[in-house]
């Protein structure tokens, strides 16, 4: 099961987040990931639920779903069905889920009150549990006492102590009441699959938690042992998993929108290289890929190499420029495959003729391709070949008056384009293009190297960029000779309006 504890719970061990496992029956692992419907799915939690799915299915176990939305003060509307799409667009499937079922449910905690109200009053009726009738106000006073006292804020335990009648009292007044765990001194341990035994009595330094609110709804720490134990399995193996860092050291923080999924999702990042990401941040144990570099792994190879065993106890931090590895990784992987070739296709075409007017002589499938294979290992995501200024060249012909060098390009740039035009289809081939520029232009009487400078502000409208015979290959014969005969009429305006000039 993936289980998030509560800091103020666990304050000597630190962590935040856990895995646990757990069987309906001999053999069988079942584990849960269970957020709260309260934004986007953060990487945090999906590391969490990918632990969680590759620790089940490395066993052939179940995948659980459950909701847990018992604060209803925290809600945001659509998240409960936005957290299962992207955990669908990333490959983690759950088993059973509230869009699923299955033979558990509910599986969406606010539909099992009635449950829950079932074991509370178990819990009064043995004594375990009591009703307590402390006022917000009077909470709010107890730990401004504390604090002036610098003392630990915790709840001290006054409604214990009530009697029958005192209760009795209360409740014909009318005073709302929630119920609280007693907590009782002892607590010897348990064994965590990643940090060993950890001991820590939570008696000594908590005072009794709420566990149904005065609104009858439960606390995390009721409902989720109740539904633990209703959803088919024994007592569950737990498992911390450690802290997500940012590079500088601090805690990954959900504020940061560079930490949701779903803005990796739409900002065009493929789930493979996300998966990939959250692996390498501690989130399918060790797989023997230490101080190595990254390696794109699919789904079901991060299944077959996860080790339990191997899952570090020690935070990680988080490293940006390996998800642009990793992103090119699976852009390169998709432009392999015909029909993810045919819709990245698709999709570039219409981010392009969304934002540009273009002007390319020859806008085909074939020029699409000869973009996305020159480009693949320039950008990180889709978008960048649109969007990104120094890209532009690629969608409409550049504006060379407005480059103060111009005035010399035309000149220099005829007999590049003299050249090109020359050439038979066969010779327009990247590896033969500097070959045959450095041969064609030797007796030209112009320097190479100017000769490069022009015909680059004539395909570009950029004084640098990617190299010409780079430049050439990729717009193609027509497109690149109509950019340098563009080019080469500017020049000659220019002389025209000199001489009329003098």
């Amino acid at each position: 099961m993936a289980r998030v504890l509560r800091p103020s719970l666990w304050r000597s061990v630190r962590l935040n987040q856990t895995c646990a496992s757990g069987s309906r029956q001999p053999g069988i692992v079942r584990v849960r990931f269970a957020p709260s419907p309260t934004g986007f799915l953060h990487l945090g939690g999906l590391r969490t639920a990918l632990h969680n799915y590759l620790f089940a299915k490395s066993r052939g176990g179940d995948f659980v779903l459950r909701i847990e939305d018992t604060d209803q003060t925290r809600l945001v509307a659509g998240a409960a069905e936005k957290l299962e799409e992207i955990l669908d667009w990333v490959g983690i499937v759950p088993d059973e889920s509230p869009l699923r079922g299955g033979n558990y449910g509910p599986y969406v905690q606010s539909e099992r009150l009635n449950v829950y109200r079932e074991h509370a009053d178990r819990l009064l009726a043995e004594g375990k549990a009591y009703k307590c009738f402390c006022s917000e106000k009077a909470l709010e006073l107890l730990r401004k006492e504390q604090a002036r006292r610098k003392e630990v804020p915790r709840y001290d335990n006054r409604c214990r102590g009530l009697s029958p009648e005192e209760i009795a009292e209360k409740e014909a007044s009318g005073i709302p009441s929630c119920v609280r765990l007693k907590l009782e001194p002892g607590f010897k341990g348990f064994h965590d699959l990643v940090f060993g035994l950890v001991r820590h009595d939570v008696a000594n330094a908590e005072g009794d938690p709420v566990i149904l609110k005065a609104d009858g709804f439960p606390t995390y720490h009721l409902a989720n042992v109740v539904d633990d134990k209703a959803f088919g399995w024994k007592p569950p193996t737990f498992g911390h998993l450690p802290l997500i860092m940012n590079p500088d050291g601090t805690k990954l923080s959900k504020r940061q929108r560079d930490a949701f999924v779903e803005d990796l999702r739409d900002s065009g990042y493929y789930p493979e290289a996300v998966l990939s990401y959250v692996t390498e941040s501690g989130g399918g144990g060790e797989t023997g890929r230490a101080n190595k570099p990254p390696e794109l792994q699919s789904l079901g190879s991060l299944i077959q190499n996860f080790n339990q065993e191997a899952t570090s106890p020690h935070s990680f931090s988080l490293q940006s420029d390996k998800l642009v590895v990793y992103n090119r990784q699976a852009f390169a992987n998709r432009l392999k495959d015909p029909e993810s070739r045919q819709r990245i296709f698709a999709e570039l075409e219409k981010l392009v003729r969304a934002k540009h007017t273009t002007e390319i002589s020859d806008f085909s499938g074939e020029y699409l391709s000869r973009v996305l294979d020159w480009g693949k290992d320039r950008i990180t995501v889709l978008d960048d070949l649109v969007n990104n200024p120094e890209m532009n060249f690629l969608w409409g012909r550049p504006n060379t008056e407005e480059v103060s060098e111009v005035s010399a390009c035309g000149d220099l740039v005829r007999p590049v384009r003299n050249l090109i035009l020359e050439w038979e289809s066969e010779d327009f081939v990247l590896d033969k293009i500097p070959k045959e520029l450095k041969s064609g232009l030797k007796n030209s009487g112009k320097s190479f190297k100017a000769c490069m400078k022009a015909a680059r502000i004539a395909l570009t409208g950029r004084l640098e960029g990617p190299s010409l015979a780079e430049l050439l290959y990729v717009l193609g014969q027509r497109e690149s000779a109509a950019r340098l005969g563009v080019c080469s009429e500017v020049r000659n305006l220019g002389n025209k309006r000199e001489r009329k000039t003098a």
